[in-house]
């Protein structure tokens, strides 16, 4: 029998003569078992954190008024389907769609909510902008801001950057990592649509400005490199400001293709890690997914109808340590957004105001 007040350090031969033959055959038999058990499986981290990005379709501003039922079905599939601790988001209107939708997941999750992506310029115009999620329990927020600094004309003259990019910097707080987020919503527009080329020049021209400045960032002495850009790129592998994006980051790719749009077979829908020392060393193997299983069950009708005409991307990322404790993150010195609030717009040049929406139609912005 063991020993009332065993300690291994001075009752192992006593336990030894003591215990039986099986008993005495344990350590060895779990050291066999250590030996046998796969290398990834010993070398898998135990903290993790999932991020995730989602066009959540004009959320809050559709002509159908979601009810508070809508917004817990909502929330029960961000926290339990796609048990994310980070969220981007795209086409969010305005603050109180976001108020409603964390009051239903729980005290814990928070919000941050750019200016742009106004349509019109009254009191009452619809916004579609960017935005991030995220578990306050999971990831403590370090600071928030747009990039208002990047142009809003191209070369060309072509008003670019209808939805500014909302950068976001997080620490996971179990394990070790941080890292910086960019919430992304590009110009939308086919390739065989009529404006394509002009379309994919605004696109291009976002890409284009968007990389110099995350490059110029990355480029400070003693910056950390861990970023991760992710949302509507509207564009697949066959477009250019695709391709743009993946000469300086790499582009993850989804352990199953599918498409990210119910309107065609494409994947729109991205996300890109800094490559050499930055995120991408932290990219868990096979945890790029796209969220397609609730959309395959109810079908394209009924999944738009209850959640959205997009279809969310997740991945993980090993979180059990900092791999670069030294480095730090430029704080930002204006254009900050606060968690939980509506962000002021900043003075700009009046862009021209869009068509005017035919009824039936969906504008592509």
């Amino acid at each position: 029998m063991i020993p009332t007040c065993y300690n291994p350090a001075t009752n192992h031969e006593a336990l030894m003569k003591t215990a039986s033959p099986s008993f005495a055959l344990v350590p060895a038999l779990i050291g066999l078992a250590l030996l046998a058990a796969p290398a990834a499986a010993q070398d898998a981290p135990q903290q993790r954190v999932r991020i995730g990005t989602w066009n959540i379709e004009n959320f809050g501003g559709r002509r159908e008024k979601r009810e508070d039922a809508d917004y817990e079905r909502i929330g029960d599939f961000i926290k339990n389907d796609l048990g994310v601790d980070v969220l981007a988001l795209q086409e969010v209107n305005g603050v109180q769609p976001l108020q409603r939708l964390t009051k239903a997941m729980g005290s814990n999750w928070s919000f941050l909510i750019g200016s742009s992506g106004k349509i019109g310029r009254t009191k009452t115009s619809r916004q579609i902008a960017v935005a991030f999620l995220y578990d306050t329990n999971k990831v403590e927020l370090l600071h928030a801001h747009e990039l208002n600094e990047l142009p809003r004309k191209s070369s060309e003259g072509h008003w670019i950057f209808h939805r500014v990019p909302l950068v976001a910097t997080f620490r996971h707080k179990s394990g070790g990592i941080d890292f910086r987020a960019v919430s992304v919503h590009f110009k939308a527009g086919r390739l065989n649509l009529k404006r394509s080329a002009k379309d994919s020049a605004k696109r291009q021209a976002e890409v284009t400005f968007l990389t110099k400045r995350l490059q110029d960032l990355l480029a400070s002495e003693g910056e950390d490199q861990d970023l991760i850009v992710l949302g509507d790129y509207n564009s697949d592998p066959s477009y250019p400001a695709w391709k743009k994006m993946a000469e300086h980051f790499q582009l993850v790719e989804p352990v199953e293709k599918h498409q990210t749009i119910v309107y065609f077979e494409e994947q729109i829908d991205h996300a890109a890690l800094s490559k050499g020392k930055g995120l991408a060393e932290e990219l868990i193997p096979n945890s790029v997914r796209i969220r397609s299983e609730l959309f395959k069950k109810l079908g394209k009708d009924e999944w738009k109808a209850k959640y959205s005409d997009h279809i969310p991307l997740v991945l993980e990322l090993d979180a059990s340590r900092d791999r670069d404790p030294e480095a730090r993150f430029s704080a930002p010195s204006k254009h900050l957004v606060k968690p939980g609030q509506e962000t002021p717009e900043p003075a700009q040049e009046e862009p021209k105001k869009p068509k005017k929406q035919v009824p039936g139609t969906r504008t592509w912005f």
